[in-house]
């Protein structure tokens, strides 16, 4: 009885944050972190592979036009506005949209449904690739037309559409490995990026989300914000760099319950918060006795 009391109070608890994240958001802004929006699939020998030591499904990472759809909807109809990424980035009922890697499905289908709703992203291109007419290391075993990156004159329509271009470096490297240039990577895709669109590049997105001292000093004195994945259990401060901004990732499984929770900050609540964390692991005790 001693462990179901305390499980509740453990619950209650829990309830009693929430509430309080859900009202006031003191230490969240949704950063959204899309990287296609197709409804291509890959075939399964190609389909896997082990990304930071993990198995990832690739086509995990795609959502379906008619789903971006529906999530771009849900924004313009609840009233968030959409914004350019900068230092000061926590605005009320506002999104950040952002795309990784730039391929050419991010022009075929978001951007017009983005246009569409009155909205704007903000776009991570891996330069060189795209300059190049080359394909994604990801995709170096499945060079079809339908995993192409963007060409320069899509991003130029896009920058062109008040839409923002972000560096994603040249050829997407994991930074933190040791041979890579990550003053060419960092520095070079941002001079080649705004030659192509003719503004000022200030965003940058890591690779993987991978950064490490000297590749954050790098970043930060050419940049002006930049953008990783999920970080660590902690909740972030306002007052934290702008150069690790966390962003929550969209998949092809969410629904859009899955969406709402996600620009919510529920998921986000989950995930960090230690009670949440201690909660599972009681209920893991319980359903072992």
């Amino acid at each position: 009885m001693l462990i179901y009391g305390l499980l509740s109070l453990l619950g209650l608890v829990v309830i009693i944050h929430l509430i309080w994240f859900m009202i006031f958001k003191r230490t969240f802004t949704p950063v959204l972190m899309y990287h296609r929006v197709t409804g291509d699939t890959k075939k399964d020998d190609v389909r896997f592979i082990i990304h930071k030591g993990k198995r990832l499904d690739l086509d995990s990472m795609k959502v379906s036009p008619t789903n971006f759809d529906v999530q771009m909807a849900y924004l313009k109809k609840k009233g968030y506005q959409t914004l350019d990424l900068k230092k000061d980035f926590h605005k009320p009922k506002t999104v950040y949209i952002t795309f990784d890697d730039g391929y050419e499905d991010n022009y075929l289908f978001a951007f017009n449904s983005l246009k569409k709703h009155g909205l704007k992203a903000t776009f991570f291109i891996t330069s060189e690739l795209a300059i190049k007419g080359l394909f994604m290391p990801i995709d170096s075993n499945d060079k079809r037309v339908e995993n192409r990156l963007l060409t320069t004159n899509q991003i130029r329509e896009m920058s062109e559409a008040k839409m923002q271009i972000g560096s994603h470096t040249l050829t997407h490297p994991w930074l933190t490995h040791e041979g890579v240039n990550i003053e060419d990577e960092i520095i070079k895709s941002k001079r080649e990026l705004e030659e192509i669109i003719g503004k000022e590049v200030t965003t940058f997105a890591y690779p993987g989300g991978l950064y490490n001292d000297k590749v954050l000093e790098l970043v930060s004195k050419h940049y002006d914000v930049a953008v990783t994945t999920s970080l660590g259990e902690s909740f972030r401060k306002k007052d934290e760099t702008p150069y690790t901004i966390e962003r929550e990732t969209i998949s092809s499984t969410d629904s859009l319950l899955m969406f709402k929770l996600k620009v919510w900050g529920v998921m986000k609540f989950i995930r960090k918060h230690p009670l949440i964390g201690l909660l599972k692991k009681v209920i893991k005790w319980l359903l072992r006795k």
